[in-house]
């Protein structure tokens, strides 16, 4: 089995706001962009800084931790009825 090898780190940004944001780094840590909540589509996106460039890996991992923040915000209404 292949080994799975991370090239992004993901920073939670302390905030007072009802849903996580984080800032995106590389293993060399130069920051690529930011994830937040976005309310006109009611998921989490991805804001890349300005000539940044991603290859399928890093865009499979910024995918992937966009798909998990926006289920959890899912469960957690379900929990709040």
């Amino acid at each position: 089995m292949d080994k799975v090898i991370s090239y992004l780190k993901f920073e939670l940004v302390p905030s007072n706001t009802k849903t996580k944001s984080y800032d995106v780094y590389n293993t060399y840590d130069v920051f690529l962009g930011n994830i937040s909540f976005y309310p006109r589509w009611r998921k989490y996106v991805f804001n890349p800084e300005n000539d940044c460039y991603f290859d399928d890996s890093c865009l499979s991992e910024i995918s992937d931790k966009l798909k998990e923040l926006t289920k959890e915000w899912r469960e957690s209404l379900k929990c709040s009825d």
